[in-house]
């Protein structure tokens, strides 16, 4: 790919609701917009009930949104963003996440070096550890990856006019969606490892409840792209393994052998926090078998 004679201009976007800490995530990406040599803005998009235009900061946009009759959506705040914004690229960036220092022009470079037109940064915990650290693709240094969040995503525009936006059907899983639509449409996802932002992911018991919800996006994800549905044990085995493991757990009602089965992850992640990461697939498993019976029943109720 040819390499940018200037830097993209760039719009940072980030989506927020109820959500003190975005102030923060404001405060210091207007910082990395001061370091970028080329045009940089903020926007950011504040589904808060009765939130007024609150900064008027130079480079700084405050949009309010609200839904028409409905619960406002992730996906639809970002498609907001993606319509209002003005650069050549929109870099997501979660609320509440903090940039380290020359995060934005580390992010844009594989943009404007090799010309990438998408660009996956990393993440890590804030706090404490937390699996979302792991990730697979990211852990294993993957040059390209097959999907990403957008917790710290840089998208060409060109982009969003092939793949089309975000999917406001979804609640969570809309930026997953999006990125497997972009590599079928022959986009590759560029990994920057030396972008980074940290999140705080909350207390342990609303990052479980995350997980849960996470494995029922995942179910809604693999029944839209069917594609994707015969790699499944290759590229996410979770979504297939913890699932029946609770099945049989359930249909054993509790048997010893089959509940000793658990041991096995927990020693093959003796390293990486085990027991943790057994609680958080677990849920996971657990939001995919609930959006299963849901469906289920939606079917049998038809």
């Amino acid at each position: 790919m040819p390499s940018l004679a200037e830097p993209p201009s760039v719009t940072v976007v980030t989506i927020t609701k109820n959500d003190p800490d975005v102030s923060v995530t404001v405060g210091r990406v207007l910082q990395e917009l001061d370091q970028y040599p080329g045009s940089a803005d903020l926007l950011v998009v504040d589904a808060t009930p009765g939130t007024p235009h609150r900064d008027e900061r130079p480079g700084l946009r405050w949009i309010p949104f609200t839904s028409q009759g409905h619960k406002a959506t992730i996906p639809e705040q970002r498609n907001l963003a993606v319509a209002e914004s003005s650069g050549d690229f929109v870099l997501f960036i979660d609320s509440g996440c903090i940039p380290e220092p020359g995060w934005l022009g580390r992010m844009m470079r594989p943009a404007r070096e090799d010309g990438e037109l998408i660009v996956a940064g990393a993440h890590t915990s804030a706090e404490r550890a937390s699996i979302r650290d792991q990730d697979l693709d990211f852990r294993h240094g993957a040059d390209y990856l097959r999907e990403a969040p957008t917790i710290n995503l840089a998208v060409a525009r060109t982009v969003f006019e092939t793949a089309g936006g975000f999917d406001e059907s979804f609640g969570y899983g809309s930026d997953v969606d999006f990125t497997w639509r972009a590599v079928a449409a022959g986009y590759r996802i560029r990994h920057e490892p030396s972008a980074v932002v940290s999140h705080d992911w909350g207390s342990a018991l609303g990052d479980l409840r995350r997980s849960w919800v996470y494995g029922q996006a995942r179910l809604r994800l693999y029944l839209k792209h069917a594609e994707h549905r015969s790699r499944i044990m290759k590229d996410d085995p979770i979504a297939v393994i913890y699932p029946v493991f609770l099945l049989a757990l359930l249909l054993s009602r509790g048997n010893r052998r089959v509940l000793a089965m658990a041991a096995v992850p927990v020693l093959k992640n003796a390293r990486r926090h085990p027991l943790l990461t057994l609680a958080h697939n677990l849920a996971f498993g657990a939001g995919i078998l609930a959006g299963a019976a849901r469906r289920l029943n939606g079917i049998a109720g038809a």
